[in-house]
C-alpha cells in the first residue's frame, strides 16, 4: 500500500483502501512498495480527525521499528545512522541553546558559535527526510537569516530570527510526533 497525496478518490474507493489495510494489519503485515514489512503486535498509532474553516481532515500514522527485520549489516548501519542523528540534533540543540543565552544577556552570539552552529544545521540538513524539504528549507532559510543578522550586529534582528527558528523546531517536532 502507497500512499498517494491529492488524489481524488471515491468514498466507495476510501474504505476499500482502509478495509484492505485493516486486513493486512490484521494478517500482521503492511505492503509498502512491493515489500512485506512485518508489523508488531503494539505499534504507535495516531488519528486525527480536525474540522477547519469548512473542510473535514483525518489522518492516521502508524509507526513502529522494523530495525529486527534487517539484515545484521544493514541494522547497524541504521542505528548507527540513527546514532549520529540525534547525537547532531542534541549539539544542535545546546548550540541553539548558547547562541539565544548571550542575547538574552544582551550581548550578540560568539562568531566561533554561530560558525558552529552553521555547521551543525549543514549536518542535520544531511539527515534530513525528503518529505522534510519544504520544513527543511524554510529553517534553513532563518539559520541564513540569523547569520545574516549576527553578520550586521543587529541584535533585534537577531532576536526575531533565533525566535522564528525556535518556533520551526517546535512545530517540525509535533509534526514528527
Amino acid at each position: 500500500m502507497e500512499e498517494k497525496k491529492g488524489e481524488v478518490r471515491t468514498r466507495q474507493e476510501v474504505a476499500n483502501l482502509l478495509e484492505a489495510l485493516a486486513g493486512q494489519l490484521r494478517q500482521g503485515y503492511l505492503e509498502v512498495k512491493g515489500r512485506r514489512i512485518k508489523v508488531q503486535e503494539e505499534l504507535n498509532a495516531d488519528w486525527d480527525l480536525k474540522e477547519k474553516k469548512g473542510r473535514l481532515g483525518a489522518t492516521l500514522k502508524l509507526r513502529w521499528s522494523v530495525l529486527e527485520t534487517m539484515e545484521p549489516s544493514a541494522r547497524q548501519a541504521a542505528e548507527r545512522q540513527m546514532a549520529d542523528f540525534k547525537g547532531v540534533k542534541k549539539r544542535l540543540g545546546t548550540v541553539l541553546a548558547e547562541l539565544d543565552r548571550a542575547v538574552q544577556q544582551g550581548t550578540m552570539p560568539a562568531v566561533e558559535k554561530m560558525a558552529e552552529f552553521i555547521r551543525l544545521n549543514e549536518e542535520f540538513n544531511h539527515y534530513a527526510e525528503p518529505d522534510w524539504a519544504e520544513q527543511m528549507q524554510e529553517y534553513l532559510d532563518h539559520v541564513e537569516n540569523l547569520a545574516l543578522a549576527v553578520k550586521l550586529r543587529n541584535l533585534e534582528m537577531v532576536k526575531h530570527e533565533l525566535a522564528d527558528l525556535k518556533n520551526q523546531m517546535r512545530a517540525c517536532h509535533a509534526e514528527a510526533k
